[in-house]
């Protein structure tokens, strides 16, 4: 079978057997799209983000379509979008009719992966080698927690709000300053390049949330009541 030609720098790059960087976008509920171009602008600048998945609807959410973003990051960020489409709200013809008009606007990057349940989302984290979060601010993102049950070292930011309670800095995972990208990108490559660092966190992530359990969590909760019924006395 022949090899397939790849068109984009993105897949260039991991034709070539590079170790890739990519960063997401999220789309809002608004007309302005000047902070995701400002946000596309600053991964160019580090120049090691290869591309820049903008998101689908997440979390089944309605949002712009990414199609339009997609598009503004490449020709205003100058840097190459990897257009996500989500399969779940759309019928085959109105598929197709997207990826027509992507290849019309020079989009090259098309991601078809949709919503994953339990059932499928492990074969993901099983291939994968880290697990970073960046966010600006996630209170309980359950993602961390299923990362670490896969073993995966982590790399979140100090505004992940479950950070500190599941991720101790250098034992089973890396915290970094909100926003700082330096930082994020020094402990990335720090992962990539110290197989022991990588090891060490490895062995550890999965025995770090062994006690966040739903049966842990049963216990706690009756633990709580049991302690607010002595004291009150009864």
């Amino acid at each position: 079978m022949a090899k397939r030609k790849a068109y984009s720098q993105l897949c260039k790059a991991i034709e070539a057997g590079h170790f890739v960087f990519t960063g997401e976008l999220e789309p809002k509920k608004i007309l302005d799209l000047s902070k995701i171009i400002h946000s596309a602008k600053e991964m160019k600048k580090t120049k090691r983000i290869v591309a820049a998945n903008v998101t689908d609807g997440p979390q089944g959410d309605a949002y712009m379509s990414s199609l339009v973003p997609s598009f503004k990051v490449q020709e205003e960020a100058g840097i190459e979008a990897v257009w996500q489409v989500t399969v779940r709200d759309r019928n085959r013809v109105a598929l197709f009719g997207d990826v027509i008009a992507g290849a019309i606007l020079g989009l090259k990057n098309i991601l078809f992966v949709g919503f994953k349940n339990t059932s499928e989302i492990s074969t993901y984290y099983v291939i994968s080698d880290i697990f970073v979060l960046p966010s600006m601010y996630d209170p309980t993102p359950k993602a961390l927690n299923e990362a670490l049950l896969f073993g995966l070292p982590v790399v979140v930011s100090d505004s992940v709000g479950t950070a500190n309670d599941l991720v101790q800095h250098q034992v089973n995972g890396l915290i970094y300053p909100v926003g700082d990208v330096d930082k994020l990108a020094f402990e990335i490559d720090r992962l990539i390049s110290d197989k022991e660092l990588y090891s060490r966190l490895s062995k550890v992530a999965e025995d770090s949330v062994a006690g966040w359990s739903p049966c842990a969590n049963v216990d706690g909760v009756v633990a709580a009541l049991d302690f607010c019924h002595k004291g009150n006395g009864s």
